[in-house]
């Protein structure tokens, strides 16, 4: 028992060195990636999402940090840390576009499926610009950061989806830039980028590349029932 109370107070006390470096580093040294991860902080450690909200806006609006403005955006569009969880679509979509403007990958994935419709309960609040949306997604999936290529794979597969299905009127079929970008998503892990690449070869009458995608697909559905399986086990 005393054990776990002494690991207990040390974890406690590494937190609270944690958050005084962020706070020196942002604040006092002005740093934006320490205003990022102070941000985080206050809403993961501390769950103070006012005083979160507070240091992403600062960053993003002062610093020009892209993260912060896709967390910013994030809470905007959750209602996090508001007054009776009030949520501002269309604000959350400034900062997400502000986001992907700045090179965040988060921000264009948001921006982007915002103004191409796929995101349903919002289509009250927001016109929908395929256009504009269609270019937030090419550059989100164009995007080379490390840290963010899930976010990366979803724009890809997103913009993949669109050529592939066409918009009336909006947006003709385009067969070889579904190809292009659904296989760049493939390629990041994306499973079900993966089936409509082979849906898109089949389409084209290209059965040999249709059975290479679909075989890629099953592959990657095996190894993700195969960790749930495992994760379920450990619980």
């Amino acid at each position: 028992m005393a054990e776990i109370i002494k690991e207990k107070e040390e974890i406690q006390e590494f937190l609270k060195n944690l958050g005084i470096e962020y706070r020196f580093s942002c604040y006092s040294e002005k740093n934006p990636q320490g205003c990022q991860l102070l941000g985080d902080y206050l809403s993961q450690i501390d769950n103070d999402y006012e005083k979160a909200n507070k240091v992403y806006r600062e960053n993003c609006d002062e610093r020009n940090y892209g993260r912060s403005c896709s967390s910013y955006g994030m809470n905007l569009l959750n209602g996090r840390g508001f007054t009776k969880r009030h949520r501002d679509f269309k604000a959350a979509l400034k900062y997400f576009t502000k986001a992907c403007e700045l090179n965040d990958a988060t921000g264009c994935d948001f921006a982007g499926k915002i103004l191409a419709g796929f995101e349903q309960p919002l289509l009250k609040y927001i016109e929908p610009d395929f256009e504009k949306g269609l270019s937030y997604l090419e550059r989100g999936c164009n995007l080379e950061s490390s840290g963010q290529l899930f976010e990366s794979s979803e724009s890809c597969y997103a913009a993949a989806f669109m050529y592939a299905s066409g918009i009336k009127d909006k947006l003709p079929h385009n067969n070889e830039k579904a190809i292009k970008f659904g296989t760049k998503a493939c390629d990041l892990g994306n499973m079900n980028s993966c089936k409509l690449v082979s849906i898109v070869y089949k389409r084209c009458n290209n059965e040999e590349m249709s059975e290479k995608f679909m075989a890629h697909y099953e592959r990657l559905k095996k190894q993700v029932t195969e960790n749930v399986s495992i994760e379920m086990q450990r619980t």
